[in-house]
């Protein structure tokens, strides 16, 4: 995402003006707290799972049932880092945010189609149409996202079948109007998803954002997919709100400011070039200070950066590293830290270390998937060290070093 597109959207979301918005934002935005320290630990609990996991495979003949049997254990807990994925998707859609100039309108009618091609002739469901002609600055991934929740949450209020209307028209609001629904802008656009199914109490309404909640199977749905609709809208300066009566059907409708029709797009990251795994003595006579204040997590990264011929040293936080590291700056080939740790974090030690050794490379790795963004990375600029998220596998740890160290 460019620095103007950040601007532009960040300009276009000002708090929500009526109470309940308000307070809904407000209960959200704890509720996606708890849901990133919960994340946060999670994949702290993975490291060390995946990092003994891949030294086992290392191990093992791959015909072995060892082998067989650490290729479930990684399929497990690949699986339960995707669901935590998703939980960080739905509570931070900011994480990845690639705004570009999109039709919406094609974007709706193929989310549509799609999902009416799931349906079936046999569902009972009637679904009518009218989409007025849109083109506007969005993240096309996520409003598709977005899109597919809205439309399997209407699946089942509608379990017998019934009829789904939807619209795309443009709006002018008064300014009142504006100022209640928390928009910056008077024009734009309303999307509206109704249906006459089996609609929603006063309390299951109030509850239909929050993180976790369905009224479904808990095997049928994690609760996120109207989180997830509020993080996107909110996001991209709108707003969203349901009107249901129980037994009376429901009406979601999103309000999107119109915005300057320039086109602003979207910067990529370019891919990483893959680097072969070669544990070949590239450190030859060098050390890595590993800090990490999980004793856990501290022994598999070790483990793993000694199964690459590194000599490592390890340090439980970011005072004990500084110990360390100022009895000899010259030693040290590479620093690995945490970036969350007590006494001292992961930024003020790098910046500690660059007063000494300012050539010092460095590597963080964190188990808070949002790290980026809220660790005070930038004030380690212009020479922001590489952040490797956890869980991550010996491949994916030792292809880093290696390139750091190279100075790739």
């Amino acid at each position: 995402m460019t620095a103007r597109s950040a601007e532009v959207f960040r300009g276009r979301q000002v708090p929500a003006g009526l109470a309940e918005l308000r307070d809904r934002d407000e209960r959200l935005e704890s509720l996606k707290l708890i849901v990133r320290t919960i994340s946060h630990n999670f994949n702290n609990f993975l490291a060390p799972i995946l990092g003994y996991v891949s030294l086992i495979k290392e191990e093992v003949e791959g015909t072995s049932p060892a082998f067989r049997y650490a290729e479930t254990m990684e399929q497990s807990a690949r699986r339960a880092e995707a669901e935590i994925s998703s939980a960080m998707f739905a509570a931070q859609p900011q994480r990845k945010f690639h705004p570009t100039w999109v039709d919406f309108t094609t974007l709706l009618n193929e989310e549509i189609d799609a999902w009416m091609g799931v349906l079936g002739s046999g569902s009972g469901i009637e679904v009518v149409r009218d989409l007025a002609a849109c083109q506007t600055q969005l993240d096309d991934e996520q409003w598709r996202a977005a899109v597919r929740h809205l439309l399997k949450n209407v699946r089942f209020a509608l379990p017998m079948g019934g009829r789904i209307e939807i619209g795309l028209r443009s709006v002018s609001l008064s300014a009142d109007r504006a100022k209640e629904l928390g928009l910056a802008n008077t024009k734009g656009w309303v999307l509206e998803v109704q249906d006459n199914g089996l609609g929603m109490s006063d309390e299951i309404l109030r509850k239909a954002f929050d993180p976790f909640f369905t009224t479904r199977p808990k095997s049928h749905s994690l609760g996120l997919g109207l989180t997830l609709v509020h993080g996107v809208v909110r996001l991209h300066g709108g707003q969203v709100v349901i009107e249901s009566v129980e037994d009376g059907g429901a009406c979601v409708r999103i309000w999107l400011p119109s915005i300057d029709p320039a086109p602003v797009g979207a910067v990529e990251t370019p891919a990483s070039p893959q680097v072969a795994l070669s544990p070949s003595g590239l450190a030859e006579g060098k050390r890595i200070l590993l800090v990490d204040d999980e004793p856990l997590v501290l022994e598999v990264l070790k483990s793993c950066l000694e199964k690459c011929r590194y000599q490592v040293q390890t340090a439980s936080d970011g005072a004990q590293a500084l110990k360390i590291f100022e009895k000899n700056p010259q030693e040290w080939l590479l620093v690995v830290s945490d970036l969350t740790m007590p006494n001292m974090n992961g930024v003020e030690l790098v910046a500690r270390i660059r007063a000494t050794r300012p050539e010092t490379k460095v590597l963080f790795v964190s188990g808070d998937s949002d790290a980026s963004q809220s660790s005070g990375l930038s004030l380690l600029q212009p020479h922001v060290p590489t952040l490797l998220k956890k869980p991550f596998t010996l491949k994916t740890l030792s292809q880093t070093v290696e390139k750091l160290i190279a100075g790739a």
